[in-house]
């Protein structure tokens, strides 16, 4: 079954650009140059993986996949901007808005393999009870300390009575 792409961004030529280097691969390319237009064609289509430039006028790439991710849940969602340092962006990928960024300029191989990956990947995962867990899932729980001083007292081959204390504290 192919699958879907759509790009958002308000430059044409970005546009365009996306076009170009999807133009001879199995995936269908859907192009929006607004938040607007990028909702209309998700209500007509079916879409697998949406990369929505941050900064755009009337609607920002946070306030469209906000919105995709609570009416379309199911489809992958990334950021792709030339503002890593903005903390908005950094925070979407932690709090489970979007599932990676892609900074501009990128790689057109790149950017053709990672999105191959991101589908090889959702292909290992098609059962629906574990696509619907995952889904769910905004991030993964940290590791408690006691798991980095256990690995640090094994590794440098601390006496196991010690180990054995660390682990009796905990």
């Amino acid at each position: 079954m192919q699958k879907n792409i759509l790009f958002v961004d308000d430059e044409e030529g970005i546009l365009r650009a996306f076009r170009r280097t999807f133009r001879k691969t199995d995936f269908g390319v859907f192009l929006a140059n607004s938040g607007k237009d990028a909702l209309d064609i998700l209500k007509e289509n079916k879409i697998d993986i949406i990369i929505s430039d941050y900064k755009m006028p009337e609607m920002t790439g946070y306030e469209l996949l906000t919105k995709v991710k609570e009416l379309y849940p199911d489809i992958v969602r990334v950021f792709l901007s030339g503002f890593t340092e903005d903390h908005i962006v950094t925070k979407s990928v932690f709090n489970g808005l979007v599932k990676t960024f892609i900074s501009k300029p990128w790689d057109d191989e790149y950017l053709k393999n990672y999105i191959n990956s991101i589908f090889e990947i959702e292909n290992i995962f098609e059962g629906e009870d574990l696509k619907n867990i995952l889904q769910k899932i905004d991030s993964l729980p940290e590791l408690p300390n006691i798991y980095y001083e256990l690995v640090e007292a094994i590794t440098e081959e601390k006496d196991i009575r010690f180990i054995a204390e660390m682990i009796e504290k905990d």
